[in-house]
């Protein structure tokens, strides 16, 4: 309910390993459509069953994991080219009842990411359908760029017409339109930097990551900490100030 009250385009920067993809993992199953008639097998004995939402399992949902794309120059380029098409494949298969065989076809006949996406959006938007779109780790080969190739790379993937940035500016026009097929959008990384320089100045959406509210989504908590440590037979507080 809080991450539904918090905004439609959510951002939250956790470090590696501390349960992002999990996180995703059940916002999926829980507002995917097509897995209504397994909330009980999913959920039950959670405080999510017996809490639930109006907007549970009412959506469309698809999700990317850029942690998926690698390489340097146009190998990264044609990764994620690559990436992005078998995704949505996968995502208009998933639905057949609502995408037709010929309708993949015609988005995937687009020639760019950033293009297969904007038709895929309008053709839900023609059906009355509402998307939920997740991406994990967003930052994830940008970062990877920016340590290995350096500062300029990274800024052709970033600025002016990367294609990173292209894909964006096509994230940035689907949540500003009024009665869009994008509904929801929830975007996770390690960094709010690649997100800064690629939509401008962070405008796509509300940065939750410092919000008390959301403090102990992922993650433990100090007396989570002090628990484990007690478990096994150490004092948390002596190593508290070096975490």
């Amino acid at each position: 309910p809080r991450l539904e009250a918090a905004g439609d385009q959510l951002f939250l920067i956790r470090p590696r390993r501390i349960g992002k993809s999990l996180l995703q993992s059940v916002m999926e199953c829980y507002y995917d459509q097509n897995r209504a008639n397994q909330f009980d097998e999913l959920f039950g004995d959670t405080w999510i069953y017996d809490h639930p939402t109006e907007e549970r399992h009412q959506y469309l949902v698809l999700r990317f994991d850029f942690s998926l794309v690698h390489g340097v120059g146009q190998e990264l380029r044609q990764s994620f080219e690559d990436y992005i098409r078998l995704t949505i494949e996968a995502f208009c298969r998933y639905y057949p009842t609502i995408i037709s065989v010929a309708e993949t076809q015609e988005i995937l006949s687009e020639p760019y990411a950033h293009k297969k996406f904007n038709k895929l959006l309008y053709l839900l938007n023609s059906k009355g359908e509402q998307l939920y779109l997740f991406i994990d780790e967003y930052d994830n080969f940008a970062n990877t760029l920016l340590s290995t190739e350096g500062r300029e790379a990274y800024q052709q993937l970033t600025r002016g017409r990367g294609f990173l940035r292209d894909f964006f500016a096509e994230l940035k026009g689907a949540t500003g339109s009024t009665g869009g097929a994008l509904s929801r959008l929830f975007i996770t990384g390690v960094s709010p930097v690649t997100m800064d320089d690629v939509t401008s100045g962070f405008n796509i959406g509300l940065n939750i990551s410092l919000d008390p509210d959301f403090n102990a989504l992922l993650g433990f908590t100090e007396a989570e900490m002090t628990t484990l440590f007690d478990a096994f037979g150490q004092d948390y507080a002596a190593h508290q100030v070096l975490m």
